[in-house]
């Protein structure tokens, strides 16, 4: 048998130069010190963008981490360089800004109405079922349903009192 592409057992021991913990073995032929501390997926990525090979740790032998390789289970390892630490991950990217307030749905007409309010200003009952082609008591229901769910308010003080639609950001959720 050869020693061509040979894979042996890794074995710990100190650093020749820095005297730190590292995995000491021949990976496909490659002799390989590994740092010991086992990386995260965060780490893998930072050890790649590094410029450091990283390898798998697969009954006690070093398996070189490729395309080819990705799916490959068991702790990650990276080589070892002394006096370097791995680069830090990079940083999270800022939380996104939370998507303005879906207005809940509550049946076609009611919608209609609430973006009459919206599009006209405060508008009477009869204004609103004229405008719309509804009954005054359709309107009259929706209107009330919108005010149940936080989307119109009626305007007091004046008789017969308008009604006015509340913006998006201000309805609450479910």
């Amino acid at each position: 048998m050869s020693d061509h592409m040979i894979t042996t057992q890794v074995l710990p021991g100190p650093c020749r130069r820095c005297r730190s913990l590292v995995l000491t073995g021949v990976a496909e032929g490659v002799p390989v010190n590994a740092d010991a501390q086992p990386l995260d997926r965060d780490g893998v990525f930072a050890a790649l963008l590094g410029g450091r090979s990283t390898y798998v740790l697969q009954r006690g032998e070093l398996v070189r981490l490729d395309a080819t390789r990705a799916g490959l289970t068991g702790p990650v390892v990276a080589d070892h360089r002394c006096g370097e630490p791995l680069p830090a991950p990079p940083p999270a990217p800022p939380p996104r800004a939370a998507p303005p307030a879906a207005v809940p749905y509550i049946s076609r007409n009611a919608n209609r109405v609430r973006e009459h309010l919206l599009a006209h200003g405060p508008d009477l009952t009869t204004g609103v079922a004229v405008r719309l082609g509804l009954s005054v008591e359709t309107a009259e229901n929706l209107l009330r349903r919108l005010v149940a769910a936080g989307q119109a308010e009626r305007i007091a003080g004046v008789i017969p009192a308008p009604w006015r639609a509340v913006a998006a950001e201000l309805i609450p959720p479910y």
